[in-house]
């Protein structure tokens, strides 16, 4: 395939934007352009490639996955903080903060939890989500488990 010059363009597409090198307009190979640049088909703008953060597949190379950075347990006062969030629908959650737990030992604690109080939750950035107002029962079992907990919120 050669046109306007190029002999073997590459594409790129970086999110919702595609980008062939050397070419300035979405979709066709046109003007030779520098392959520092490529078209925000959404704003329709000349935007240069260090602006966009990521590069999910080239054309030589194939998908490209950048790996997840592993999320690091926020640092907390030792005291197991209770919860009650509310949710549409006149539902209701209580959440579990504070637990000095990885990742991994806080999944089999809120199983552990979730059995306890015969409900379903889960577990969002170190916080166990119950469903329900169990904050009772959840701080009556923590404190078994020998955690420091207290109820916040009204």
């Amino acid at each position: 395939m050669e046109r306007s010059g190029m002999k073997n363009p590459l594409l790129y597409i970086t999110g919702s934007i595609a980008f062939v090198s050397g070419c300035h307009k979405v979709g066709e190979l046109a003007e030779p352009l520098s392959s520092k640049f490529y078209i925000d088909a959404k704003r329709s703008c000349l935007m240069g490639i260090e602006e966009r953060s990521t590069l999910v597949f080239a054309s030589g190379i194939g998908r490209i996955r950048e790996e997840k950075p592993k999320a690091v347990r926020p640092q907390g006062d030792g005291v197991v903080r209770i919860m009650l969030k509310r949710l549409g629908g006149g539902k209701t959650a209580s959440v579990v903060t504070g637990i000095p737990l990885d990742e991994d030992e806080m999944k089999d604690l809120a199983r552990s939890l979730k059995q306890k109080c015969g409900v379903g939750g889960s577990v969002k950035d170190f916080c166990i989500e119950i469903q329900g107002d169990k904050r009772n029962i959840l701080k009556a079992e923590l404190e078994k488990k020998g955690y420091t907990v207290k109820l916040a919120g009204g």
